[in-house]
């Protein structure tokens, strides 16, 4: 019987970006990866996640770790409820209303 074991990471948190206007973008994200991008994330966590246009210049992620485990008759998987790391590059400059909306924002997914 085979059985195959799939881990991926989710990184969940904040990114900022300078927009050509000179204000602040900003979202939630919830990024889903594997081994690979989450080293290269780990590297280089200021990116344009979003594809805005604009390299992030601050980034705020907590780390989880899921694994999947798959059979010929079952499929299971099992998410970390507790990150086993925190990534946070860049300088934070975010106004106070800008924080608010930031609260209130839902998470945006990425697949990295």
């Amino acid at each position: 019987m085979k059985i195959e074991r799939i881990k991926e990471y989710i990184l969940r948190g904040e990114v900022v970006v300078g927009m050509w206007s000179g204000g602040n973008g900003f979202a939630r994200v919830e990024i889903f990866t594997n081994k690979q991008g989450y080293e290269e994330i780990k590297e280089n966590p200021l990116q344009d996640y979003l594809q805005f246009g604009a390299r992030a210049k601050y980034v705020n992620f907590d780390v989880y770790e899921k694994e999947i485990i798959i059979t010929p008759y079952n499929k299971i998987t099992i998410e970390k409820l507790l990150p086993f790391e925190h990534i946070e590059a860049g300088k934070y400059d975010l106004t106070e209303e800008e924080e608010e909306a930031l609260v209130g924002m839902d998470f945006i997914s990425v697949r990295y």
